[in-house]
């Protein structure tokens, strides 16, 4: 995102009031600017193709397309506009699909007020934000609350999701291969990097990561 320029976000949500508000928080800062507003998720897909804002919020709920069919489509065709969702849901397994989906941010609805600023901010400088709250109900005592925020930020490709899933399979370099239609040689290109990611050592570090918190990374990595 270049920063001599305000940036752009558009917001969408199907609840008008809320939509409004949302609009005079952002407003109030000289470096963002409300480039398009949307009450469905069509209409916001429309307006992020045609238009390429920096930044869109979205509403998890919307009309005709939801928030995460949104960034599903946007992170496939590899467009530029990072997504934050905003969710009234407390919900691991959603946050792990909307992960797999290339999602930003994660704020909830309640404390919105609170958290757009620091999360607008935080995405626009290629971080990953979750709502304090929203952390804290979920993972408050979880032993998956570091796998996730590892997974969060790993950025992995959708080829090395795709990798490391199959890892999790059991499935030898050689099977993954055949199964994604690449070399062997590709496969061991795409694990190392997946490690250096992770920051794992050592010979077969990531086989031994992978079983230790198999069905957890599972959940994170499937496929949306």
């Amino acid at each position: 995102m270049n920063d001599a320029a305000p940036i752009s976000i558009l917001i969408a949500d199907d609840h008008p009031l809320f939509l409004k508000g949302l609009r005079e928080i952002i407003e109030q800062e000289s470096e963002w600017r409300v480039c398009g507003s949307a009450q469905d998720g069509q209409d916001a897909l429309d307006q992020i193709v045609d238009t390429s804002p920096d930044i869109a919020i979205l509403d998890i709920n919307m009309p005709r397309l939801d928030g995460l069919a949104v960034a599903r489509y946007i992170h496939e065709r590899h467009l530029s506009t990072a997504i934050i969702i905003l969710t009234m849901y407390d919900d691991e397994l959603l946050i792990s699909r909307a992960v797999s989906c290339g999602v930003k941010g994660f704020i909830i609805k309640e404390s919105a007020i609170d958290d757009i600023i620091a999360g607008v901010e935080t995405v626009a400088r290629g971080g990953y934000f979750l709502s304090p709250r929203l952390s804290g109900r979920l993972f408050h005592g979880s032993s998956e609350h570091h796998i996730l925020q590892n997974v969060v930020r790993m950025e992995l490709t959708k080829m090395e999701r795709k990798v490391i899933r199959l890892v999790s399979e059991d499935l030898t370099t050689r099977d993954i291969a055949e199964k994604l239609f690449i070399s062997p040689k590709t496969v061991e290109n795409h694990r190392s990097n997946i490690c250096k990611k992770l920051k794992l050592h050592g010979k077969n570090a990531l086989l031994r990561y992978v079983l230790e918190h198999k069905e957890t990374l599972q959940r994170i990595l499937q496929e949306c």
